[in-house]
């Protein structure tokens, strides 16, 4: 799991992490999921510049959402 303070968000540290976890799990053909609270805007912004889709939005408790990038995908910065 990995959550940033609130003092060290806006940053780029978690667009850093999430890069760093891309690349690897793409060098290792690994799919990427992740679990965000719905009400986390700035999160989920993030993450689909970052070519994540929203999945299992409903299948998730009411305050969380799920999204994923496929290995499939041609993710570059």
């Amino acid at each position: 799991n990995v959550c940033l303070a609130a003092d060290r968000r806006g940053q780029g540290l978690g667009k850093e992490i999430m890069e760093h976890a891309i690349k690897y799990c793409t060098q290792n053909g690994k799919d990427l999921t992740l679990t965000v609270y719905k009400d986390n805007i700035s999160a989920i912004k993030l993450y689909e510049k970052m070519h994540f889709k929203i999945v299992e939005a409903d299948k998730e408790p009411e305050d969380l959402c799920s999204l994923s990038i496929p290995r499939s995908s041609t993710w570059t910065k």
